[in-house]
């Protein structure tokens, strides 16, 4: 079996569990089953900074994530949210660059490449100012 059958039947399964959680109400936020493959195997790598909508290239040094992969642009990251995930409360690290080119088989964005669905964060300006105020000086495996 060949990378690209791999993927396939990697894709065929996530493919049923896709329509198994459809059936029930869940995963509502993935659009289809490739979504759903980067969200269960891989970084999504998504392309703009939630608060700010800046572009973040997936070979940008300038993404920062949590733990569930919100993203934002390193000034927003470190400016606005002072390091707290306003979504989670988690803490806000670089996000990895995935190599373009496949080092070895089935990897790299030529295989797995990035997002292009943008994401915009929903809570107010007041509201992700008082958790980051609440939680910047605790330390992220206190929290």
């Amino acid at each position: 079996m060949g990378p690209s059958d791999t993927r396939d039947y990697e894709l065929a399964i996530v493919q049923r569990k896709f329509e198994a959680a459809r059936s029930t109400g869940g995963f509502d936020a993935l659009a289809n089953r490739e979504e759903l493959l980067h969200s269960t195997s891989m970084l999504t790598l998504h392309p703009n900074c939630e608060i700010c909508d800046a572009d973040l290239p997936p070979e940008t040094d300038q993404a920062r994530i949590c733990t569930y992969e919100c993203t934002y642009c390193a000034s927003c990251a470190e400016a606005v949210l002072k390091g707290v995930c306003p979504n989670c409360g988690g803490n806000i690290v670089p996000r990895p660059i995935r190599p373009k080119g496949a080092w070895r088989s089935g990897t790299g964005l030529e295989n797995h490449p990035a997002s292009t669905t943008r994401r915009h964060n929903k809570y107010s300006v007041e509201d992700r100012k008082a958790l980051s105020d609440k939680l910047k000086d605790t330390p992220a495996q206190d929290r």
